[in-house]
């Protein structure tokens, strides 16, 4: 039942744990970054809260008109999902590199899907287009253009939901009830770790391998949602093709 325990855990990735990004302005604006508050003091802007930090932006209809969007929120939320740590000292290394595998390939295929079951942050970048879009802010990818604007703080908490969702993985189906707390691994290693990772999927069959194939480990029971995965995919295709 750890595929169960795993989904169970994953709370900074449910809608009431979640600072809502739709309400970030990404309509005919054009943004200038994040800012602290102090370092806007020389500029006519109204503040739109009392934040300490804030997106900054211009409609296009009127350019030199500034306008600020709060994101202490967001900020707070990025803080907790990297807040989720992982010790390298509590894993055999070999069960580790199993299961950071499954982690992966896990989240390829639920980024597949039309529409995400398991929960409710949209990890929906098809891993083609992942690595080239953390790597830049705008990819030959249109939905992806229209929903990130280049908005960097939005990237930012997409990369750290995956790599929360990677942790959580592993910690569950390794079932380490206490960590030792030393030999943690930094935000930056790890980051380094997903990305290539991420990079060495685009040479695999997610759906007609076996995870043994890649791990030398069986795991019927991570297989078997693989299949059904594949399925609800597939039952999603269908609805929406006999809607339109």
């Amino acid at each position: 039942m750890y595929i169960y325990d795993f989904f169970k855990s994953l709370d900074l990735l449910r809608k009431d744990m979640m600072p809502d990004i739709n309400e970030i302005p990404n309509k005919n604006v054009f943004f200038f970054g994040n800012y602290r508050k102090k370092d806007l003091d020389k500029y006519d802007i109204e503040l739109s809260s009392t934040d300490e930090n804030y997106l900054v932006y211009s409609e296009l209809d009127n350019f030199i008109e500034l306008k600020s969007f709060g994101i202490d929120t967001y900020l707070e939320y990025i803080k907790q999902l990297n807040n989720e740590q992982i010790y390298l000292n509590d894993y055999d290394p070999n069960a580790f590199n199993s299961s950071f595998t499954e982690a992966i390939w896990l989240l390829a295929i639920i980024s597949s899907l039309e529409h995400n079951p398991f929960f409710d942050a949209q990890l929906d970048i098809p891993f083609p287009y992942l690595d080239d879009f953390l790597e830049k802010n705008l990819i030959d990818y249109c939905n992806l253009n229209e929903k990130f604007m280049g908005i960097t703080l939005i990237k930012d908490i997409y990369f750290s939901q995956i790599l929360y969702f990677v942790k959580k993985y592993i910690k569950t189906k390794l079932n380490i009830n206490k960590e030792k707390k030393s030999n943690s691994i930094t935000y930056e290693e790890f980051s380094k770790m997903v990305r290539s990772k991420i990079k060495e999927f685009s040479d695999i069959d997610l759906y007609n391998d076996t995870v043994y194939s890649y791990t030398g480990e069986k795991n019927d029971e991570f297989d078997n949602l693989v299949y059904q995965i594949e399925l609800i995919g597939e039952h999603q295709l269908e609805t929406r093709r006999n809607r339109d």
